[in-house]
């Protein structure tokens, strides 16, 4: 039970000669008069001090910001004790309908989504397995490095917005239309703005990185390399954040909370569309043009020109100029982390051909996963805490024990282990997908499914832990965990999931399993 608010109960009313003096019973709190008589109530926020714990309060789908507890608004009750319009105002009272989230409705939400993004990822695993073996990524294999960092880089990006979007549209900040076109446009400049910037600076690391490893830089690659980074990452920011705003205001629409919806969805189609764009664009610029290192010159620029104009866009908005201040070094730091993931899969797919296409399989499962718990636990702080301060729940606990994280009275115990409970069969039905299909260079046997789960099942759990201490650690320090939480984890998650999986082919190719000529 996640989404928590105050549970409001109808206010007393005084007596009056009108048919609705008795629309609030005073001895029951919360019981509304009959419609029968036509009677509304006037309701008001029950106000919690410090000490109260909100998480005694019952849970519900949409809320009310925790700044307005005084406000005092008109508008009907649901007849078992809840106050139907939100205190923002944003909301018609009519129009919200406040739910229990179970268990069963967090994974009827979540189980299309995360389907979607798996088959999302198996499409860019096989898309990696297949182009591997391309002219762009034969002649300049710092294309290697440059995988993990930029699909990391589009997988943060897409989900921060995602993150970023759902908090707003719980909180009812995008039911405003005049306010909603200046939120989405300053958001859509803010995402260009950092994908142009990140891409850049992710070409030059894997140039670095290569440069380092080999002791050699050839200039028509390196022209070609920074090429495809911009005009991948800015392309299919633009498109995905297209997609992203959709499914919020589709989901805001038909009263889906997006946090379960959103995040996974950008993850995977970011996933599936940035590496399909890098290999057509880096083979068009490395084969078809005649003079690739002028023409990739002139691209470079002509996108480095565009920077000014969607960095004023996105700084004229309050809401997104903190972001443009503070949400660059998180994706630096969580690009510099995934580099070193795409430095593990350089080195390992000539080693284990047969990783090239897991790989975006178990970092995108387990990116999804944990940016989806690391979205809702932000949006309950949000709703129900104040910026600064520890959460109601936490106090007086250990709050970094991973078997309190699991097992403790803490309200986002039921969403980890639904999505805990995604991750066997989910990873099962994805590799026999692979196998089917005859692809990824390895036999999916029983021996492998049985140690591929295993790295699976250790890097969510890590990972689940991470981003319920990470969250609240960000929150205590006056953090917005919307842009900072996500690029950490999917980045972590990049890592470990690489790093695991070469360990998981190791393993197997010292039982004596060597066929690497599967799919050739």
């Amino acid at each position: 039970l996640d989404e928590i608010i105050f549970r409001s109960g109808c206010s007393k009313v005084e007596q009056q000669s009108t048919t609705n003096e008795e629309a609030c019973n005073e001895a029951q709190l919360g019981n509304c008069a009959s419609e029968d008589e036509g009677g509304s109530c006037s309701s008001k926020s029950k106000v919690v001090s410090e000490s109260e714990d909100p998480s005694d309060e019952q849970p519900l789908l949409m809320g009310s910001p925790n700044d307005a507890v005084e406000m005092k608004l008109d508008g009907k009750c649901d007849c078992n004790g809840y106050n139907t319009p939100t205190v923002d105002k944003l909301c018609n009272a009519d129009e919200v309908e406040n739910k229990l989230e179970t268990g069963k409705t967090m994974a009827m939400q979540m189980f299309l989504p995360f389907l979607i993004a798996g088959l999302g990822t198996v499409g860019a695993g096989l898309v990696l397995d297949y182009v591997q073996h391309w002219a762009v990524f034969t002649k300049i294999p710092e294309m290697f490095i440059l995988v993990p960092a930029l699909l990391g880089l589009k997988g943060n990006l897409e989900m921060t917005l995602a993150s970023r979007l759902s908090t707003m549209a719980n909180m009812g900040l995008l039911d405003d239309k005049s306010k909603r076109s200046a939120l989405l446009v300053a958001n859509m400049c803010l995402i260009e703005t950092q994908a142009n910037v990140i891409s850049l600076f992710a070409s030059f690391l894997a140039i670095l990185l290569r440069w380092i490893t080999n002791g050699e830089v050839i200039f028509v690659n390196i022209a070609v390399l920074i090429a495809s980074s911009m005009s991948t990452g800015i392309s299919a920011s633009f498109l995905l954040s297209l997609v992203m705003i959709s499914v919020i205001l589709l989901c805001r629409y038909f009263g889906i909370n997006p946090d379960n919806v959103a995040t996974p969805i950008a993850a995977s189609l970011g996933d599936l569309v940035t590496l399909t764009m890098l290999a057509y664009i880096g083979s068009f610029y490395l084969l078809t043009i005649g003079s690739p290192v002028l023409v990739c010159t002139l691209i470079i620029f002509g996108f480095i020109a565009l920077l000014p104009v969607c960095f004023l866009g996105s700084w004229k908005n309050k809401e997104t100029k903190e972001v443009v201040l503070n949400g660059f070094s998180p994706i630096i730091c969580a690009m510099l982390i995934s580099s070193g993931s795409g430095f593990i899969l350089g080195r390992s797919v000539t080693q284990f051909k047969g990783i090239a296409v897991f790989q975006p399989i178990i970092n995108g499962i387990g990116g999804n996963l944990a940016a989806i718990q690391a979205s809702r636990i932000s949006t309950y702080l949000h709703k129900n805490e104040k910026l600064g301060k520890v959460a109601s729940y936490l106090r007086g606990r250990q709050a970094a024990n991973p078997f309190w994280v699991f097992f403790g009275e803490q309200p986002h115990i039921t969403a980890a282990w639904v999505l805990v409970s995604f991750v066997g069969p989910g990873h099962a039905f994805f590799a026999l997908i692979i196998s089917f299909l005859n692809a990824g260079h390895t036999t999916v046997s029983l021996k492998f499914i049985l140690f591929y789960l295993g790295a699976a099942y250790v890097q969510v759990f890590i990972l689940l832990y991470v981003s319920f201490v990470g969250v609240h650690m960000l929150w205590k320090w006056k953090m917005n965990p919307d842009d900072i939480a996500i690029p950490y984890l999917t980045a972590l998650g990049d890592f470990l999931g690489t790093l695991l999986l070469y360990i998981c082919f190791y393993i197997m190719s010292s039982l004596g399993d060597h066929d690497a000529d599967v799919g050739d």
